[in-house]
């Protein structure tokens, strides 16, 4: 792993600026895409979007689209893919064959992020490598920079996708991109933590062989999916079609008898991860056969076979929880994470507490905390480790330890909400916590 962790983000913001500035001697994304769950999440993305391109976040060339699931309606990650691939070629036609697409994946509800529903937890502020007079980036942002010299590395037709609440930090850039076939980036990991996640095994020829998931050690050595110095190599989420297998997903994106409707009918999702790499990996074809679309794919797909690249450096900043997104923002980062950015702060609050485009002179905060788009006034007091989003605080309010505080647009008027900083809304009614009791 470089010495510092943050090499790979570094370089990525360096090559994003040369694709906007120089366009001529770094190319681009022909389309970055957004996926978004239902119509007004769909409608806050393209505003988000649009002002990334004024901040000169996108080259002029590059596209920049939302694709919402039909009738607000969950596809799974696999069925979203095939929206982005059918609106694709609506929208460029023949074009959309040579195409170098990102796609991010960000139509998540955001349930243990809550305050993040807001402005959607792909836009989430993340001041690493922030410039202290300019707005904070956001993850979506950071994922722009990572990604920025990939299209240099894959051919004429290819997509590459993305999670919208995680930042991987490695160098993505130098791994061997396939031409023809589908890609799924994997690193290392001990099997007590393979054992939560997608497994990969692996030929000599790094193509997968078995695709497993949530499977025990004794599983995993069975499919030959323990390495040689036993660990086993795990999923990412960053995936990619190239060449003739992006070409095959676009064509069947596109049939005439729309794929997307016949998972809206079938009403189970279809996961990029499973049914779509899964018809590249003959091993799970008996699975495949009675999934939504199983035969489809694994006919559009014959042939073609799923490349697992190995990132042996790679490291993530996974921001799918508000303690999570307190643990990587409380962190000093080897002085690359900035604590004041576009902030008015006075003597109350505690030098480890970072403040994101606010006001808070009179107010009163906790180390730990993180304060964003916040206008905290006299009065205000924000205990530690807690977070407070887009809030008006004029009136002034206390906020105990460990807990979250944020407005949302209601019926024509405000509404502020408030939960623990550990609460899971996932977790069923008989054990979850609120106010983290």
């Amino acid at each position: 792993m470089p010495a510092d962790p943050l090499a790979h983000l570094i370089a990525g913001w360096r090559r994003l600026h040369l694709c906007v500035a120089a366009p001529e001697r770094a190319a681009g994304w022909d389309a970055v895409v957004l996926t978004a769950s239902n119509p007004a999440q769909a409608a806050l993305y393209r505003q988000e979007l649009a002002a990334l391109a004024r901040r000169g976040r996108l080259p002029a060339a590059t596209r920049a689209l939302v694709v919402e699931d039909p009738q607000g309606r969950r596809i799974g990650s696999g069925g979203a893919t095939l929206q982005v691939l059918r609106v694709l070629g609506a929208t460029f036609g023949a074009a959309a064959a040579t195409m170098r697409t990102l796609v991010i994946h960000a139509g998540g509800d955001s349930r243990r992020l809550p305050w993040a529903s807001v402005a959607g937890k792909a836009f989430v502020p993340v001041p690493l490598l922030a410039d202290p007079d300019d707005p904070p980036p956001s993850l979506v942002e950071h994922l722009l920079a990572l990604a920025a010299a990939l299209p240099a590395r894959l051919p004429a037709g290819a997509l590459v996708a993305l999670s919208g609440d995680v930042i991987p930090l490695g160098g993505l850039a130098g791994l061997d991109w396939p031409i023809d076939d589908l890609a799924a980036v994997a690193t290392a990991a001990p099997l007590a933590i393979a054992a939560r996640h997608g497994v990969f095994a692996v030929d000599a020829g790094g193509a997968c062989t078995a695709l497993l998931q949530k499977a025990d050690a004794a599983t995993m050595a069975k499919a030959g999916a323990v390495t040689a110095n036993g660990a086993a190599l795990i999923d990412t989420g960053i995936w990619a079609a190239a060449g003739a297998a992006y070409r095959a997903l676009l064509a069947l994106a596109g049939a005439e008898a729309d794929p997307v409707a016949r998972i809206l009918a079938d009403g189970r999702e279809v996961s990029l991860y499973e049914e779509v790499s899964g018809a590249a990996v003959p091993e799970r074809a008996a699975w495949l056969a009675g999934r939504p679309l199983g035969s489809e794919l694994a006919s559009a797909l014959a042939g073609r076979s799923l490349q697992v690249l190995v990132a042996p450096e790679l490291r993530f900043l996974h921001l799918g929880t508000s303690a999570e997104y307190l643990d990587h923002l409380t962190r000093d980062w080897d002085g690359r994470r900035a604590g004041r950015v576009m902030a008015e702060a006075g003597p109350g609050i505690a030098p480890a507490a970072v403040l994101l485009a606010s006001r808070a002179e009179a107010a009163a905060v906790g180390a730990g905390s993180v304060v964003a788009a916040s206008d905290l006034g006299a009065g205000c007091v924000v205990g530690r480790r807690c977070v407070v989003f887009g809030v008006d605080g004029g009136a002034g309010f206390r906020l105990p330890d460990h807990h979250c505080l944020w407005q949302v647009p209601m019926d024509g008027g405000w509404t502020t909400a408030w939960c623990g900083v550990d609460d899971n809304p996932k977790d069923p009614l008989t054990t979850a916590t609120f106010g983290n009791r």
